[in-house]
């Protein structure tokens, strides 16, 4: 390549005349039209964002507002003595008291975050229902002093729904548990749709009608659970579908123990209300007479779903739960598969549910299952093959089961009631499950808890009841 020939000063300026005389000759371009639209839009945008700003400065806080990190364990005390000598920043706590004056005991604990309140009898005493039952009417106001409570679980004994007036000046609120007597109390609800922040509630044997949850629906509730809760029927369940905050949904045992209420109502042929909820994440039904085609309508943004001790559905029923694919957690089985001593058919059938959850189980990316008494090879083997299945629950009848789970690769925690013929050779395929920390044994009487302590190693935290206390043999 040829080098560039360096030009000296006067040719430099003859160049420069030169490109100056060409680019006058050419054409100039016409200036362009001031963009008034864009500095319209930058002036709104301003106004906008100064408007914001001030809107958020003059907004009031709120102490859950900001992200909390989590609620650590609980610790338990009984009495008023034991209570005091707790350190000033417990957080969670479960407390026993025996009277409502030892409610006042609580105040001290200002960082509190959850409380489990209980109540105990005095010897020689009234018992804990008549001393709460007439409690006054205040009993419950050192609790609103406490300005991070978000977490509130009251004791059955709590009957008044004046008792609860208190809690609406805890501005942090966002949990509550109540249980109820048997008469249904509207004063409940008018308190409970008071309460400024509720995002959780669970109401425990509480006797419902619609427009009581219909005082409800302006609270914009994330979870609701009723459990033993009777008087809900086909306006109330539309009541709640009217919720659309609802991330979460707890259907339990609704026959309750009001002798008013002639029946337990039953969800079949109403679950398409459902589809009203489009946040709905959980779904928890227990105890009910459910229908084919009531699966049909569960809405496909579910990631949990509980179906227990249900009715009615058939094996061929289930596979349509195979549509839900974002499920994460499922836990389900029939009421028959509970009876304790099922006769040949009741076996035949729970077998064919189980063959049928198996095909389900096999369908999605499961990280957490419960199956209860459900059993089944072709079940075992769909759970030992989950890729992602980190917790399990089950109550196998044939210890042989146990083994195909030893095909696992992420499970974490194993629980398992009620094999009586357990062995160890039943676990040792568990035993090289590299991922698991946790084994729960309830009833598995074949083993001793030496043993099974031995096979798993420090790694595994074993806990056990109803095991054979002493080390045997094992053939």
């Amino acid at each position: 390549m040829n080098p560039v020939p360096k030009l000296d000063s006067a040719a430099e300026r003859l160049l420069d005349v030169a490109l100056t005389q060409v680019m006058a000759t050419l054409p100039r371009a016409a200036p362009r039209p001031p963009r008034r639209w864009l500095a319209a839009a930058i002036v709104v945008l301003g106004v906008t964002v100064s408007a914001a700003s001030m809107w958020l400065a003059r907004r009031p806080s709120t102490p859950h507002a900001a992200q909390q990190p989590a609620i650590p364990p609980a610790v338990s005390a009984s009495g008023r003595a034991e209570i005091e000598a707790l350190p000033i920043d417990t957080q969670h706590l479960a407390a026993e008291l025996f009277t409502p004056q030892e409610v006042v005991s609580l105040r001290r604990f200002r960082g509190l975050r959850e409380l489990w309140i209980q109540t105990g009898a005095t010897p020689g005493v009234l018992g804990a229902a008549a001393v709460w039952k007439n409690a006054p009417a205040d009993s419950l106001a050192p609790l609103a002093e406490l300005a991070h409570l978000e977490a509130l679980h009251l004791p059955r004994e709590l009957t008044s729904a004046l008792l609860l007036q208190p809690l609406q000046r805890c501005e942090a609120l966002r949990e509550l548990d109540v249980h109820q007597g048997i008469a249904r109390d509207a004063q409940l609800f008018e308190v409970l749709a008071a309460l400024p922040h509720l995002g959780t509630l669970r109401l425990n044997g509480v006797t419902l009608a619609a427009e009581d949850l219909e005082r409800l629906q302006p609270r914009a509730l994330g979870e609701l659970l009723l459990n033993g809760c009777a008087g809900l029927d086909t306006a109330g369940f539309a009541r709640v579908c009217a919720m659309p905050s609802l991330r979460r949904l707890g259907l339990r045992a609704l026959r309750g123990n009001d002798p008013s209420v002639a029946a337990q109502w039953q969800p079949a042929g109403e679950l398409p209300a459902l589809r009203g909820l489009p946040h709905l994440q959980r779904l928890e039904l227990d105890d009910f007479e459910l229908r084919d085609s009531d699966l049909e309508a569960l809405p496909d943004t579910l990631t949990e779903l509980e179906l227990t001790s249900y009715r009615g559905l058939s094996p061929s029923g289930l596979a349509q739960l195979r549509r839900l694919g974002g499920l994460q957690r499922l836990s389900i089985y029939p009421r028959s598969s509970q009876a304790r001593d099922p006769d040949a058919a009741t076996r035949a059938a729970n077998v064919a549910h189980a063959d049928a959850v198996a095909g389900v189980v096999g369908s999605l990316r499961l990280t957490h299952a419960v199956c209860g008494p459900l059993a089944s090879e072709a079940l075992f083997d769909a759970l030992g093959g989950q890729p992602d299945l980190i917790e399990l629950e089950v109550m196998p009848a044939d210890a042989r089961l146990v083994r195909r789970l030893g095909a696992s690769r992420s499970l974490r925690q194993l629980q398992m009631s009620f094999v009586a013929d357990l062995s160890l050779d039943d676990l040792r395929p568990l035993a090289a499950v590299r991922s698991l920390r946790k084994l729960q044994l309830f009833e598995c009487g074949e083993v001793s808890e030496v043993d099974v302590r031995a096979l798993f190693g420090a790694e595994v935290e074993v806990r056990a009841t109803g095991l054979r206390s002493r080390r045997h043999r094992v053939r």
